[in-house]
């Protein structure tokens, strides 16, 4: 009898400004200008090692085995060496202007296949980490959670040590008193956080991070764009590359983060990841974004780095100690 309902890790590794930026729930179009430069100037040696990272968190939760990645063709090519930890096989290899959403439903689709039962986390490679260690802990807890609560998806919200407007927010919910907590509202990189979150500080930075068995991924999509899953299966089950072609551009332009999972917010729990890995680095070498952070005004903007010394607001977090 196969194996089901193991763990796997789906990496979203389809390019520096489109796809990972997609994934974080910035615009294709939108991103800032200085994020875009900052990307453009760092690649693809910064992209190589972004990839590296997320491969590592990946290994960290699945086996190499279960690890999908979802890549451009280009890049594919472009960063073979990172990605040589992934199998031959296990590639959702996208066209140049190809959707990231595309992708993500493609994968689970693929690793439905392969397990009915499949428990998934998706791993956006848009950002780096100073200390692995608290991330990596986040990400086994919530691999954990994902057996003892099956119908429940799981979102990862950090505690960044200075406010990083490449990020955007997860205002948190009530105590669900079984480890997680609710999600009260996905504020997109663009929008104000609610001033009550901030001055509560239950305003954590959306990693991009879920966890949740492929079913539940599915109803999201299902509940948005029911008739997409539905040809995506289809693609799935065919050979025709028309089709597939055709899938992919009526998902251009459509976020998963930015279109998909607002106003589905009672279906997702939120796992807030300890401040200390360093998340976001390259926000203390920009200006803190107000749209995000309206508490820190222009006149307190010096003062961020102090701000971000306040004790947060889930410092005891139970990712701050290791899994039995």
């Amino acid at each position: 009898m196969k194996n089901f309902g193991q763990l796997w890790a789906l990496v979203l590794a389809t390019g520096d400004n489109d796809g990972e930026a997609d994934a974080m729930g910035a615009s294709t179009e939108g991103a800032s200008a200085d994020r875009a430069g900052t990307t453009q100037r760092d690649s693809p040696g910064k992209a190589a090692t972004l990839l590296r990272g997320v491969l590592h968190r990946a290994a960290a939760v699945a086996h190499r085995t279960r690890v999908w990645a979802v890549v451009t063709q280009q890049r594919r090519r472009r960063l073979d060496g990172p990605l040589w930890f992934v199998p031959a096989s296990s590639f959702v290899v996208l066209p140049e202007h190809g959707s990231t959403t595309y992708g993500i439903l493609m994968g689970l689709l693929q690793i439905l296949r392969r397990d009915p039962a499949a428990r998934i986390v998706v791993l956006p490679s848009s950002y780096h980490m100073r200390d692995e260690r608290p991330l990596i802990r986040s990400l086994r807890y919530a691999a954990a959670h994902t057996v003892l609560r099956p119908d429940d998806l799981f979102i990862l919200g950090a505690e960044p040590e200075v406010p990083d407007p490449g990020l955007p927010g997860i205002v948190v919910g009530p105590d669900d008193h079984r480890g997680a907590f609710a999600v009260a509202q996905l504020v997109d990189r663009s929008s104000a956080a609610p001033s009550h979150a901030v001055a509560e500080r239950r305003l954590l930075w959306n990693t991009g991070i879920l966890a949740g068995p492929v079913h539940a991924f599915l109803r999201l999509l299902e509940r948005r764009i029911p008739d997409v899953v539905a040809a995506a299966q289809a693609v799935i089950g065919g050979t025709d590359p028309v089709a597939a072609a055709e899938l992919n551009a009526r998902l251009l332009g459509l976020d998963f983060h930015r279109d998909v999972l607002p106003g589905q917010e009672r279906y997702l729990n939120v796992l807030p990841v300890p401040r200390g890995g360093g998340i976001g680095l390259r926000a203390s070498e920009r200006s803190i974004d107000t749209r995000l952070y309206p508490a820190l005004d222009q006149q307190a903007a010096p003062q961020a780095h102090a701000a971000s010394a306040v004790s947060p607001r889930f410092a005891r977090s139970p990712f701050g100690h290791e899994l039995p």
